[in-house]
């Protein structure tokens, strides 16, 4: 329950806060690791920073790295493990907003990149023992 109410007043606080709302340009933009540095936030917008800095537990910025999904040669392979404790984790976060789309990315042995209207997570995948 407590989780459901948190989600609730996060949706509020964005409408509330639409007029201040400011995109981050793509070059400005910083990430933010989760405590194990499996998942990095990148806010894309000023009112998703505010959240997201002060309600959650992140470490200090981080450069957003650049990662090519795309290789004309070879084309896309998508065969990558992903822990499911934080996938759910992501798209618990990233649904905040029932009317949001999400846009995935992968491929072969890369992190992970799921992408709504206020934010960006990437997932490092799973490394096999």
């Amino acid at each position: 329950m407590k989780r459901k109410q948190t989600m609730t007043k996060l949706k509020n606080f964005f409408k509330e806060k639409e007029t201040e709302n400011r995109v981050i340009p793509e070059e400005e933009r910083k990430g933010y690791l989760d405590v194990t540095s499996v998942l990095m936030f990148v806010p894309k917008t000023t009112t998703a920073k505010d959240i997201l800095v002060n309600n959650y537990e992140v470490g200090e910025e981080n450069k957003v790295p650049k990662l090519d999904y795309y290789n004309e040669e070879t084309g896309l392979e998508i065969r990558s493990s992903y822990s499911n404790k934080f996938l759910k984790k992501v798209l618990e976060f990233m649904t905040i907003f029932e009317d949001e789309k999400l846009r995935i990315k992968t491929k072969k042995d890369y992190p992970l990149w799921v992408e709504n209207k206020h934010f960006i997570v990437i997932i490092a995948p799973r490394v096999s023992d």
